[in-house]
């Protein structure tokens, strides 16, 4: 603890690593009364989350890979649900976070849900046709942050901007229960907003499914752009809104709200006599959302790993940033992702973690989450996952790589669509969304308190954990991380496409049998990854701790 401290001195350090002292020391002896309360200024400040997409023809394999990782403070718990298709009578309802409803309808699809409890929007959902929806919180130009207090709701109906409360938190859930296919989720999402409106301050949605890849930007009330990702390109975002110039004619490939350009016309926004090509990023986020240093920091390095040509620092921090990229040569991988996301802007000028900084404290064991400029892996980081989705294979064999908290100091493990349920320890809980007899919003909002303590077998538990240790002493630990990995990983990628032959062939004779198999193949690869964490745990508190080196 003194250590960490003193390491701090002259730092700016994020509240989200000093939630990660409460939870290690603090709370597995202590009670929460109220956990919606102790996290509702973390979720509040979410909003470090990076997204890559690259379409079929920059992939090695043709396939679209999806990259991304959510941010909400390793302190977080983070469960992960497989939900069964449902019926419901005729009727019955969708109850939302204000107190509004819509219809349900008779039966939804079946989910993988990666569940962080309280907050309202760190969440990846995947559902049985192989359809993925992740997202980044962004900031709207007339309202911020995730929530709307009740004089806002109902100035926002009186407006007509809002119907019930609006939609929010529930978005992605109903559109994962009722879609198949990308361009379905996101025509179903338009008609949701232009009939119940936004809530939430704004937010990008990145949909994708085996054949093709949408991104939907919301901002509150009923003004969004939904873009089609091209197959030669890679999209690319952090924490504000980045698509340009939009194209509503195009109706293939562009899905816009009706009065998208009016109302920011009406609003004084824009200017259509200004000679200007109408700028969706630019005109409904606020500049501060556009030139912050986090999101423009993020958004470079994502970039200029892809191309060598890709603007420079300096051009970047004036916060216009392409909306995609066009990788050089190379086909991309999952293992391109993985490393992308594990970078902390070494070999830049950006690149903090050895510069000198106030008091006795230079390069101190050259931690790079600690420093001030934003890392795309940094220290809110609870998960990133790399989505392979491939056009080519049944939606049962779909194969989502997944490290649990930081990239840089976890292992990915592929969790396939067709499992039957996720491996244990990553829904370690007294209560789960599989389980619960409570309404949605109930459960996940108002989590038992037991939630909070500390699981030495839960695997958010032991890469936070993981996470903690190597930043104490990043410089001699990360080392013995990275030779873990590529073994560990290396084994994974060597497997991979005779485990799915295998696959395959089962299920063209017995796709539940198929299903069995990837689930064991899964869980198998998930218990020795949270061996090797232990084993790690252990090396690091005896010879950093114990040994005091």
């Amino acid at each position: 603890m003194n250590i960490l401290l003193k390491k701090c001195k002259g730092i700016a350090v994020s509240f989200i690593l000093l939630v990660v002292i409460i939870s290690l020391f603090v709370l597995p002896t202590m009670a929460i009364e109220d956990p919606y309360a102790f996290v509702k200024d973390l979720v509040n400040m979410e909003g470090d989350c990076n997204v890559a997409v690259a379409g079929k023809g920059v992939t090695a394999d043709g396939s679209i890979i999806f990259m991304k990782s959510e941010d909400a403070g390793i302190a977080q718990t983070d469960f992960a649900w497989q939900i069964p298709r449902k019926q419901y009578p005729e009727g019955a309802v969708v109850k939302l976070f204000y107190g509004g409803t819509i219809p349900q309808v008779r039966e939804t699809y079946a989910y993988k849900y990666f569940e962080c409890p309280t907050t309202p929007y760190s969440s990846a959902v995947w559902n049985e046709w192989g359809l993925m929806i992740g997202s980044n919180g962004c900031t709207g130009r007339e309202y911020s942050g995730n929530y709307r207090t009740p004089e806002e709701i109902k100035e926002l109906e009186a407006a007509g901007q809002l119907k019930n409360g609006g939609i929010g938190t529930l978005f992605r859930f109903i559109l994962m229960e009722r879609c198949k296919t990308a361009r379905e989720a996101v025509e179903l999402g338009v008609k949701l907003i232009d009939e119940y409106g936004y809530n939430a301050s704004g937010r990008n949605y990145n949909i994708v499914d085996t054949n093709e890849a949408w991104n939907l930007q919301v901002a509150t009330g009923k003004h969004y752009v939904a873009r089609k990702l091209q197959d030669n390109e890679v999209f690319i975002i952090a924490n504000t809104f980045n698509i340009h110039e939009v194209d509503m004619n195009d109706k293939e490939n562009w899905i816009c709200a009706p009065d998208l350009i009016d109302y920011a016309v009406k609003k004084g926004w824009y200017d259509p006599a200004s000679g200007k090509p109408f700028d969706w990023a630019m005109t409904y986020a606020p500049e501060n959302a556009i030139t912050s240093a986090s999101n423009t920091v993020r958004h470079w390095n994502l970039g200029r790993q892809l191309s060598s040509t890709f603007m420079s620092w300096e051009e970047a921090k004036k916060g216009w940033i392409p909306t995609t990229v066009i990788p050089d040569n190379k086909k991309l991988t999952p293992k391109d992702f993985m490393d992308i996301e594990r970078n902390h802007l070494a070999g830049t000028e950006l690149d903090l973690s050895t510069a000198p900084v106030p008091g006795d404290m230079v390069g101190y064991w050259a931690d790079p989450h600690t420093m001030t400029n934003r890392t795309n892996c940094n220290a809110s980081t609870i998960r990133l996952t790399i989505y392979q989705s491939r056009s080519w294979l049944p939606p049962e064999l779909q194969v989502a790589w997944n490290a649990a908290v930081r990239p840089c100091t976890s292992l990915f493990i592929p969790w396939y669509c067709g499992m039957t349920n996720t491996p244990p320890a990553w829904r370690m809980a007294p209560e789960g969304l599989d389980s619960t007899q409570r309404e949605f919003l109930d459960y996940h909002f108002n989590p038992a308190p037991t939630t909070w303590e500390f699981n030495y077998d839960s695997a958010c538990n032991i890469f936070g954990m993981l996470a903690y240790l190597v930043d104490n002493k990043y410089d001699l630990a990360i080392g013995k991380v990275k030779e873990a990995q590529a073994k560990f990983e290396q084994t994974e990628f060597a497997l991979q496409a005779d485990v799915e032959a295998a696959a395959l062939s089962l299920y063209k004779k017995d796709p539940e049998l198929a299903k069995e198999y990837l689930t064991l193949y899964t869980f198998a690869q998930a218990e020795k990854a949270i061996k090797i964490a232990k084993e790690l745990i252990n090396d690091f508190r005896y010879n950093f701790w114990g040994k005091n080196k």
